[in-house]
């Protein structure tokens, strides 16, 4: 299954309809190239737009960037320029690429995409099966959509991504969430993991809002960090995250959750810990699930905090 994260975010009508104009224009300019955009997440790049031309690689596709045909993109922001390679026999660093070998890659030119936080979110590349001398004009052109597309990328990052923590937003969570439930042939059970940070207010009160916003970036980089790939993770609010997790046992999400509340330990702006509420739909239907993770989620702070509760191991207390 491709990379959740990597791919859904970017999967969506607006951005879509971006791509496909700058899609448009690259055909209508260069001909029967093959041009990709790329999205790089855990050291592996994965093509999220591909059009039809002389080389066919599918949406999807996946390769590690060891196997890239400029595998240095990702260590410095130094490497900004396009990457031109006319013919890839003659040149020494891909002369043995395994991705140009089983492509048939033999002209190449790569964009890479930069955020404006100096991350690297990947390439737009156009491909040929035979060598070819890349003109100035078209290099030009090359750069200035790649500037317009990480443009494209920036504003559809803001509106589906939460800005403090990197993960999903409610907003993105509410529009899609039919979707998640929609995986005919692939999910079997769906996992929802609530959780929030035991006694935030009293360490924004004790430590201040600055550290309070630090550990709510630490705990979301600690989600990017540690969940499968076929997760998704959301910051619904305030101190408030939920994970789906697909076909996944109970004993890996319990082992999952530790993982990750011994990783929010290590915080070092204060102490932190959480309480998690694990819910699924073996137990729930799919329109209550987050109600039950929520139920837990109570069940774990009655128990005394810093723990997880699981909806159905449990007798619901009577009101």
């Amino acid at each position: 299954m491709m990379n959740r994260l990597a791919i859904d975010w970017l999967k969506t009508k607006e951005f879509q309809e971006a791509v496909t104009d700058v899609m448009r224009l690259l055909r209508n300019f260069m001909g029967n190239k093959t041009f990709l955009i790329t999205h790089m997440t855990k050291n592996q790049f994965t093509v999220i737009q591909s059009n039809i031309g002389s080389i066919v690689f599918e949406e999807g596709f996946s390769y590690s960037s060891d196997e890239a045909i400029f595998p240095l993109w990702r260590l410095s922001q130094e490497n900004i320029e396009p990457v031109i390679i006319e013919d890839t026999h003659n040149n020494p660093s891909t002369k043995q690429n395994e991705i140009c070998k089983k492509f048939n890659i033999r002209s190449y030119i790569g964009i890479p995409l930069y955020l404006k936080n100096g991350k690297f979110f990947g390439t737009l590349n156009a491909i040929g099966n035979e060598p070819y001398q890349f003109t100035s004009i078209e290099v030009d052109t090359m750069k200035t959509l790649g500037n317009l597309m990480t443009k494209a990328i920036e504003l559809h990052r803001m509106s589906v991504l939460d800005y403090l923590t990197g993960l999903y937003n409610k907003a993105f969570l509410e529009r899609h969430l039919e979707h998640f439930w929609k995986e005919d042939g692939i999910v079997d059970t769906i996992s929802a993991v609530l959780f929030d940070v035991d006694d935030f207010k009293t360490i924004n009160d004790k430590y201040g809002h600055t550290v309070g916003d630090n550990a709510l970036k630490y705990i979301g980089q600690s989600v990017l960090d540690t969940i499968p790939d076929d997760s998704t993770p959301f910051r619904f609010g305030g101190d408030e995250f939920c994970i789906f997790f697909y076909n996944r046992s109970s004993t890996e999400i319990i082992a999952y959750v530790e993982t990750l509340r011994k990783k929010i330990a290590e915080f070092k702006g204060a102490s932190i810990s959480l309480s998690i509420g694990i819910s699924d739909t073996n137990t729930s239907s799919h329109d209550s699930l987050l109600d039950t993770a929520d139920v837990a989620l109570y069940q774990a702070k009655r128990r005394g905090k810093n723990r997880y509760s699981i909806y159905g191991s449990f007798k619901i207390p009577c009101s």
